[in-house]
């Protein structure tokens, strides 16, 4: 339409220009007409009646005049066209626009979340040879085997500089057993509002056992004394606090937690709390003390049987440098294996192999089902480095198991062995231990092993 009137506009300026030039003469022309008419009276009436006729020349004139008409109306076409297609063009480009827009929208939210994001992982295998025997006799546990004593596998994702969240898997597979289990060891939001105020809601590390364990440095090899002797584990339901003062010379941790451990989220009357306080006065010296008091989550809605409360002393000191490593651990737990009343024995099991107590001593007569029991312990343990890659290792515990209700029964342990990093994250070493268990005649248990233990990291 655009095109048809500008046309027009153009072919009415032309021959409006055509028009003009045919009808306006020469004023001398008319002058001399008139003088014409003057003179000769009779023509007047010829004049006037007749038609104009166009010379061939205004013809030519005319006809280049429509040819440039229609060719300058074929340009306006054209270029309409163009323009037509240069806004189809523009739309699309800038649909395009929006679309790289919107995908770079999601890749940008995609490269945050994955920048924000962490997986990590932890593998503690073993190939051992192991002989657990009760009376010189080894049980159904004995045997050549290959054991993933623990797998986790972390997600930690961070929202802001104040907000994460984390996310840690369990799993164990024991040959033993022939059993394969997993659990969610760590699920906890976490609020950094400063090194010296950290708060985990969910389950997450415990003040003591993971503390000790970053101390002892081989736990790929085996638990630490608390864990090993089942009166401590590493993270339980609940709200945990902790931070850091004066450029992390002092520490400090606070859980108020299920007490069923990490496995358990049964709910219960009340909660446990476990405490820890650390200093380190000089680079690489360790000094805490921490403690445990609770019902270790047995004390149900519906529960009649709960006499007791659990409580843990523990005590850590060590010392390491790029050379060596020396520390000991200390632990007094009242009550662990007697919460709930009953039959007042000795725990009936004792240790990472579960080395049975036999017949425990009878209770002084007179000793109700209500009395409590104690075990005690401590352990030493340090290194050598012979370069940045191997070194030699040995651990040495001794236990009183149950104090008040078998005071004979005592367990000793100890291990040793050298370890190489064959790259970054991973580490092999072969290993020694030695477990035994004794009252007298009545227990006599003991378990030895040796074999190839690793440790991955990623």
């Amino acid at each position: 339409m655009r095109t048809n009137l500008l046309a027009a506009m153009i072919a009415v300026s032309l021959f409006g220009a055509a028009t003009a030039a045919h009808a306006d003469p020469d004023p001398r022309t008319k002058h001399s007409s008139k003088r014409h008419v003057v003179k000769k009276k009779a023509a007047p009436a010829a004049v006037e009646t007749a038609a104009p006729v166009a010379s061939s020349s205004d013809r030519a004139e005319i006809d280049a005049l429509k040819a440039q008409l229609a060719a300058m109306q074929e340009k306006l076409e054209n270029l309409e066209e163009r323009s037509d297609a240069q806004s189809e063009v523009n739309t699309q480009q800038a649909k395009t626009n929006e679309d790289v827009a919107k995908s770079t929208a999601k890749t940008d939210s995609l490269a945050k979340l994955v920048n924000d994001t962490s997986v990590s992982g932890t593998v503690f295998a073993d190939t051992t040879s192991l002989a657990v025997k009760d009376h010189g006799v080894k049980n159904a546990a004995s045997g050549y085997g290959f054991d993933v004593k623990r797998a986790y596998v972390s997600i930690n994702h961070k929202f802001n500089d104040t907000y994460s969240a984390n996310v840690t898997t369990d799993f164990q597979y024991a040959s033993a057993i022939s059993a394969t289990e997993v659990y969610i060891k760590k699920a906890y939001v976490q609020g950094k509002y400063s090194d010296a105020f950290t708060v985990r809601l969910g389950s997450a590390d415990l003040p003591w056992v993971p503390y000790a364990e970053g101390n002892y440095g081989y736990r790929y090899v085996e638990n630490t004394l608390a864990d090993r002797l089942k009166v401590g584990t590493s993270a339980d339901w609940g709200l945990h606090v902790f931070g850091t003062f004066n450029n992390s010379m002092f520490n400090y941790a606070v859980s108020a937690v299920n007490g069923n451990g990490y496995k358990n989220t049964t709910r219960s009357k009340g909660v446990d709390l476990e405490a820890r306080v650390g200093v380190t006065p000089i680079e690489g010296l360790n000094i805490a003390v921490g403690g445990y008091h609770g019902k270790l989550g047995k004390d149900v809605n519906g529960a009649t049987n709960v006499a007791h409360s659990a409580n843990r002393i523990d005590g850590l000191v060590a010392y390491s440098n790029k050379m060596f490593r020396v520390g000991v651990e200390y632990f007094s737990a009242n009550n662990w294996n007697r919460v709930t009343t009953g039959a007042p024995n000795a725990p009936g099991t004792i240790g990472g192999y579960g080395l049975v107590v036999h017949n425990p001593t009878p209770p002084p007569a007179g000793v109700n089902t209500f009395v409590g029991d104690r075990a005690r312990g401590w352990s030493l343990f340090g290194n050598v480095n012979f370069s940045d890659k191997a070194s030699v290792f040995a651990r040495y515990d001794n236990a009183d198991v149950s104090r008040w209700l078998d005071p004979g029964l005592k367990d000793k342990y100890y291990n040793f062995g050298v370890d190489y990093a064959l790259t970054k994250g991973v580490k092999v070493a072969a290993v020694y231990k030695h477990e035994e268990l004794k009252d007298g005649a009545k227990t006599d248990a003991k378990g030895d092993e040796f074999g190839i233990f690793t440790e991955i990291k990623w």
